[in-house]
């Protein structure tokens, strides 16, 4: 795992040099808040750098969504002939434009940026010194803080900084659910979202128990980034 986590050292390395040169530009203006504040500046500027692939992954959704009817009907037909049912539906997809993997494509390449961000966090020393994030806050709360590492139960429920680190964890898990009604909202008329879907935006919440409260940043803004750009694409 340590050799191919190294592969992302340059990326990481160059995240933490972007982070400092926010931090800095954002010093004079926002004061101590400016650490937390260039991971929000730097989220931004990853999701502005793939909105041509957000773009690509909506018109996949929204096409995906349209053909669902004849999805279903084809699953139908051939729910005893597995081969035969790839064939339609690839031929299906062709016809349309569709490429079902496409939606995939922003959230993999961010996955990337999040590991290299918890390996900033992690890191004691960065390109040859000591890594001066970890001495920032958020508010009463270290960066490189996780929920569980805030001690007993107590703390993780009643100090300032466990309630802090909660907020973060009960926004991601809000605003996750808010982007997938809009996403799922149908374009025609379709068969409601399964129990398991609708699940599934509570668990960047339990996963982010162990995450660093960067990351937790990192993580909701680029969440109400996708709000936003959904309720906007929502209305062209």
């Amino acid at each position: 795992m340590g050799s191919f986590l190294s592969i992302l050292d340059p990326l990481r390395d160059g995240l933490y040099h972007l982070l400092v040169a926010f931090q800095g530009a954002l010093a004079p203006l926002v004061g101590s808040h400016s650490a937390w504040l260039a991971i929000v500046a730097l989220t931004v500027m990853v999701r502005v750098m793939l909105l041509p692939l957000a773009l690509a992954q909506w018109r996949a959704t929204r096409a995906m969504q349209a053909l669902a009817p004849e999805v279903r009907e084809l699953r139908r037909q051939h729910a005893d002939d597995p081969r035969r049912l790839r064939s339609e539906l690839a031929k299906l997809y062709a016809n349309h434009n569709a490429r079902p993997l496409a939606g995939c494509l922003p959230v993999l390449l961010q996955a990337p940026v999040m590991v290299a961000l918890f390996r900033v966090l992690a890191s004691p020393r960065l390109v040859g010194g000591p890594n001066i994030l970890l001495s920032e806050r958020f508010f009463a709360v270290p960066l490189a803080a996780q929920w569980t590492s805030l001690g007993s139960v107590a703390a993780m429920l009643a100090s300032p900084p466990g309630l802090v680190v909660l907020a973060l964890l009960i926004a991601i898990a809000a605003t996750s659910a808010a982007a997938q009604r809009l996403t799922l909202q149908p374009a025609g008329k379709e068969q409601p979202p399964s129990a398991l879907v609708r699940l599934l935006p509570v668990l960047p919440a339990v996963f982010g128990v162990g995450l660093p409260v960067a990351v937790l940043l990192y993580w909701l803004t680029t969440n109400l980034w996708t709000l936003g750009q959904q309720y906007v694409l929502l209305r062209l």
